[in-house]
């Protein structure tokens, strides 16, 4: 796995791609460069986390305020996601700056879609456990 290293920074991997492989049009979920893949991996730890929350609450996770589509998505936990991605972002940013990343931390696909080894996944995960322990908090009305 990614070991720590305080000079990190100035030996990151050099990777100047795309952010989405070129041969999926799902978009966001297919990351084509670690540090993408490593957001997209927290960013799902954080809506698992926000859908337990919202649908053990009672709350209708197809019903956005923010995000629309017909497609029957989770809109409110996406709703719920946006005011918590800056914190995810900083911790995934924080690990990048302090952790030299090795080609063994990811899986290349032949479709160009990187994925994370599971030891990196772990992590990623533990990066957003407790980011949103009470995520609807304010919405009860007690």
């Amino acid at each position: 796995m990614a070991r720590h290293d305080p000079q990190a920074n100035s030996r990151q991997l050099d990777f100047n791609g795309q952010r989405s492989s070129p041969y999926h049009l799902a978009g966001n979920r297919n990351a084509a460069h670690p540090v993408n893949a490593i957001l997209n991996y927290a960013y799902a730890a954080l809506e698992s986390e926000i859908r337990i929350k919202a649908i053990s609450e009672g709350y209708d996770p197809t019903i956005g305020i923010m995000h629309e589509s017909n497609d029957g998505s989770s809109k409110f936990i996406f709703d719920l996601i946006e005011p918590e991605r800056p914190i995810v972002d900083r911790a995934v940013l924080d690990f990048v700056k302090s952790h030299v990343l090795d080609p063994a931390d990811f899986t290349l696909r032949t479709d160009g879609v990187i994925r994370l080894n599971p030891q990196l996944a772990r992590h990623a995960a533990r990066m957003t456990a407790g980011v949103s322990i009470h995520p609807l908090e304010p919405l009860r009305q007690e």
